[in-house]
């Protein structure tokens, strides 16, 4: 790397690093007056973060026991107490979800399997109310936990009321209300130069407003060569409230720098033997860097006694700029054995949701809206081959390319119509209909970006309905005890995925004459929820059948990553899990889930050849999950958890010719907490499995593995 290019990162680093801190100092305000702080979360049914409305049922107002889908809700209390700091920490003890916490969008990016579908764009991220990642894929990497209410997570396709729609599950982050009046302050730092401050802080003098503000700053490294991120990251809310009408704005950025690491290569038998589990074939100085700005805003008020309206709006822009490679041949002494991409991406959404809630009569409630989506993006890059060594032993010293030839765009518009109506026939029983008019219009472009005779323009419009029907039935009821039953069919619709990849439209590769067709799913789900021992045993469990049409894969074209229509594919199972309070501050919970996940008449272009994989299961998705969690969570004194996850067997490439057992992976920590202070220690992935959790799609034959071994202090103040 050329030294003005190096001072220059340093520069954009030392910036990153002084940007939250910065705010944090501006905002920073005398203490907070005394204010009674949200009551805690109660076992049947979790208080809403005003002013956003929850979000977990189709109605967008429902409570999740009467939803007809498998639904669960995770404090911000428990992922404190559990010393949960990424997503694959926060859901380690969810029912049907295995994440694997590294994945094609970097070292910071996480990839949930939910239902056994990992596909990168299959499921849903909401985060306070805004679709996160707009109409493209979820900006997982992006995503902070600093001072959440709750997550909930909807395993499923989402509801009709969702514009970015989803079939295998929605997972919404939800942070604390500006109202929130506590102070929270942490220190960490940890193995492999991991570390970070953040701090939660009231904002006051603000008149008839409420404000509150989130920064941190930290950096987490890993086993692998090379492979880090660091991330400063701010989030800014504001909320007036009144007796009629509720406004919320929010402000989020958030800065992203990673080093990204390799996917290892597969072989015959098993993952490759002539590269070492962490080498690195990315060239020198390799990054995937992302500025990510995003703008909501709210307004919940009453249109007459009984009709509620509420509109959500959010504005978000990302520019990425990616400096990366992937191994292409494995064989000894190759040249130019690996092949390398310098990328900008700009990308826009708007996104606005305007729904009406009618209050019950005749046993009937009634909820009617409007969304749209709008995502716009462009790229410039250009493709390059490069020699490395197998073992990692040294870094490739490449020039970043300064003629970026390759141009690409995608324009989306996604607009629906949608209604809901709740029969409540009694106590006992509700029925929960759904219907959306979706329409989405796409229009791409590609080419070399310095011939415009040779760029390729084309659009498409669909239209088509989906909806949905379920049934809860109260099968037994004593005090706080009892038993539900649902059923429920989604159908779903959703534009095809649309990655960048700069193989789909290089000169040397075939144009893409068509656009990508929609996905759709349909999926069937029953299920039992019930309470016991006066609320203080939860179980739930639940069977289900989603086949989905024309799954988009990974595709190599003209030797770069691209995608591809793929046809049917089929999802089957159950889930069950189990919760229980003991006496003494302690929680347990345990989970086990079976998946069988398979290819029917499915087509996948594998080393240039179209290959038939009908009945094989779907490459890497997780026979059995289980997991099984304890957790000490005193108000002062010692504090503790311990959290067991296995994930059972998958073959590691769709032929189904390597098949990897099962493993089992354990976390935990512990600490003492004082009446303003606690300091923990946590251990995760105790057990140090580097075993193959995630597949590539940009490397071809490629899969990445869990992560090592680490540990991390945490020092912080409440009050």
């Amino acid at each position: 790397m050329p030294p003005g290019a190096a001072l220059g990162r340093v520069r954009d680093m030392r910036s990153m690093c002084l940007l939250p801190l910065g705010i944090a100092v501006v905002l920073l305000c005398p203490a907070p007056a005394a204010a009674q702080n949200p009551p805690p979360v109660s076992i049947d049914k979790p208080p809403v973060a005003a002013p956003l409305p929850a979000q977990t049922a189709a109605s967008k107002s429902e409570s999740p026991d009467d939803t007809p889908a498998g639904v669960e809700i995770i404090s911000g209390d428990e992922l404190r107490a559990r010393g949960a700091a990424t997503l694959r920490d926060a859901l380690a003890l969810a029912a049907g979800i295995n994440v694997a916490p590294i994945g094609d969008a970097g070292p910071a990016a996480a990839v949930p399997e939910i239902l056994g579908l990992s596909q990168f764009d299959a499921f849903l991220v909401v985060v306070d109310g805004t679709p996160w990642g707009g109409a493209f894929s979820p900006a997982v990497a992006t995503i902070s936990l600093r001072d959440v209410e709750r997550i909930e997570i909807q395993r499923g396709a989402a509801p009709v009321g969702d514009p970015a729609t989803s079939f295998s599950g929605v997972i919404r982050v939800v942070h604390k209300p500006a109202a929130f009046r506590r102070t929270n302050f942490d220190v960490q730092g940890g193995s492999l130069r991991s570390g970070g401050v953040a701090a939660d802080l009231p904002v006051e003098h603000l008149g008839t407003w409420l404000g509150r503000v989130s920064v941190d700053f930290g950096r987490q490294g890993f086993a692998d060569d090379r492979t880090s991120f660091a991330r400063g990251h701010s989030l800014f809310r504001l909320e007036n409230s009144s007796e009629k009408n509720k406004i919320w704005i929010s402000a989020d950025l958030n800065l992203l720098r990673q080093s990204p690491g390799s996917p290892q290569p597969l072989g015959s038998t098993g993952l490759s033997g002539a590269v070492p589990i962490d080498a690195n074939a990315n060239p020198d100085g390799a990054f995937m860097n992302d500025n990510r700005f995003t703008a909501t805003f709210g307004l919940d008020r009453p249109l007459n006694p009984d009709l509620r309206w509420t509109t959500t709006a959010s504005f978000s822009h990302s520019g990425q700029e990616i400096f990366r490679g992937f191994l292409t041949s494995t064989a000894a002494n190759a040249q130019n054995n690996a092949a390398g991409v310098r990328e900008n991406i700009q990308m826009t959404d708007v996104f606005v949701d305007s729904h009406l809630i009618w209050p019950e009569r005749q046993h009937v409630q009634f909820t009617a809206g409007v969304d749209f989506l709008h995502g716009q993006a462009a790229a410039q890059g250009a493709t390059f081959t490069y020699s490395t060594p197998l073992d990692g032993s040294t870094a490739a010293v490449v020039p970043e390319p300064t003629a970026l030839n390759l141009g690409l765009g995608d324009r989306r518009e996604f607009a629906g119509v949608y209604g809901v109506a709740q029969w409540h026939r009694s106590d006992e029983l509700t029925v929960t209909a759904g219907l959306r008019a979706n329409v989405d219009y796409e229009s791409q472009s590609g080419g070399p970006a310095d011939l415009a005779a040779a760029k390729t323009d084309r659009s498409q419009l669909s239209a088509q309905p989906t909806g949905s029907f379920g049934v809860t039935y109260r099968a037994w009821q004593r005090g706080a005890n009892r038993v539900n039953v649902y059923g429920t069919y989604r159908g779903t619709f959703k534009p095809a995925p649309y990655d960048f990849g700069l193989g789909q439209d290089a000169a040397n590769a075939p144009v893409l004459t068509t656009i990508l067709s929609p996905e759709t799913s349909q999926s069937l789900e029953g299920g039992v929820k019930a309470h016991a021992l006066n609320g203080r045993l939860d179980a739930e469990a639940n069977v289900f059948r989603m086949d989905l049409h024309n799954l988009v894969s990974p595709a190599s074209i003209a030797g770069l990553p691209g995608l591809e229509g793929s046809g049917k594919t089929m999802f089957q199972g159950f889930d069950a899990s189990a919760s229980a309070t003991l006496p003494a501050f302690m929680t347990a919970r345990a989970t086990y889930s079976f998946h069988d996940g398979r290819y029917a008449d499915f087509t996948s272009t594998i080393n240039g050849v179209a290959t038939q994989l009908d009945g094989n299961r779907v490459q890497l998705s997780a026979r059995q999950l289980l997991s099984a969690g304890w957790t000490l969570a005193r108000p002062s004194g010692v504090v503790a958890s311990v959290v067991l996850r296995y994930t059972g067997s998958r073959f590691l490439d769709e032929r189904n010719s390597i098949l990897a057992p099962g493993f089992a992976t354990l976390d935990c920590g512990g600490g003492y907490r004082m009446d303003k202070m606690e300091l923990r220690f946590d251990l995760r992935n105790l057990t140090n499995r580097r075993d193959p959790i995630a597949a590539s799609e940009l490397g071809d034959g490629q899969v990445y593995l869990m992560t090592s071994r680490t540990w991390m202090i945490t020092w912080g103040m409440r009050y």
